[in-house]
């Protein structure tokens, strides 16, 4: 009676799956094992194949093996944000809102002079960075800061005059306009004739010309020297009332001595009336 042997690899492949799960034989395959392991079998190499295919699917779902797409763990929930009502991360405040005049402004910041947001009830005013300059807020958010109508003339903004809540427009004589700037007066070198009667461009009043009201013209009064006087009056030669300087100031510096010297002795103030 012939044998037939089995390949070693199916041996190999029958040892492998020992552990596994075995395939039914149903009537038409048949197989006897000595106790040499030899085989007989009527199974045909298409039958063979089959069950190793089986056996091998067998061994591979007992060692476990994982086939299936690897999960991955995400966390989906949302990361901090400014304006969800919570504070979180870096946040000084967050009310939830996007109301920047309360206590908690954009980006989540406690409210401050000088954010550039007014806060209700707590600033006047805010300019931000510009606080503190002319005709913007005060430094500390009290309310204006430096500006035509303030009462104070400032002097870098070329402001004439501030008389406050009194500037005028129209201005009137001797007012200040709304923007700080002067109105017709006396010593602007122009006469305003239902208030002034000069307007010598000062305000000095013991000149020859206008009084420093203008509403009078200085009279002049002119006194003559019993004695006359020749040449360089820096020389020394005019008497005991020599008076200190040389050239045209002390020539006026003569005329007032002999004034004061004079009797009865002549008020005000004198300069020399000189010619040749």
């Amino acid at each position: 009676m012939s044998q037939n042997y089995m390949p070693l690899w199916g041996l190999t492949l029958v040892a492998l799956a020992s552990n596994a799960c075995y395939p039914s034989l149903d009537a038409d395959t048949a197989s006897t094992y000595d106790s040499d392991t030899e085989s007989t079998s009527t199974t045909d190499p298409t039958d063979a194949t089959s069950a190793t295919e089986i056996a091998t699917t067998g061994t591979t779902e007992t060692a476990g093996s994982d086939t299936g797409t690897a999960s991955s763990s995400t966390d989906t929930r949302p990361g901090p944000a400014c304006g969800n009502g919570v504070v979180e991360g870096r946040e000084a405040c967050d009310d939830g809102n996007d109301d920047n005049t309360d206590e908690c402004v954009e980006e989540c910041v406690d409210a401050k002079c000088g954010d550039g947001f007014t806060q209700a009830g707590v600033e006047e005013c805010d300019d931000g960075a510009e606080n503190g300059d002319y005709d913007k807020c005060a430094s500390d958010c009290s309310g204006p800061g430096p500006r035509c109508g303030d009462g104070e003339m400032q002097t870098i903004e070329d402001e004439e005059c501030d008389n406050g809540v009194d500037n005028q427009d129209p201005v009137s004589y001797g007012g200040c306009s709304k923007d700080c700037k002067q109105g017709p007066r006396c010593g602007d070198g122009e006469v305003q004739v239902e208030e002034e009667i000069c307007d010598d461009g000062d305000l000095l009043g013991d000149d020859y010309d206008c009084s420093e009201d203008c509403k009078d013209v200085n009279p002049g009064l002119v006194f003559v020297t019993s004695k006359t006087f020749k040449g360089d009056l820096s020389t020394k030669d005019q008497g005991d009332q020599e008076p200190d300087g040389a050239g045209l100031a002390k020539a006026d510096a003569w005329c007032q001595a002999l004034a004061e010297n004079a009797v009865p002795a002549l008020p005000g103030t004198y300069k020399a009336w000189l010619s040749d």
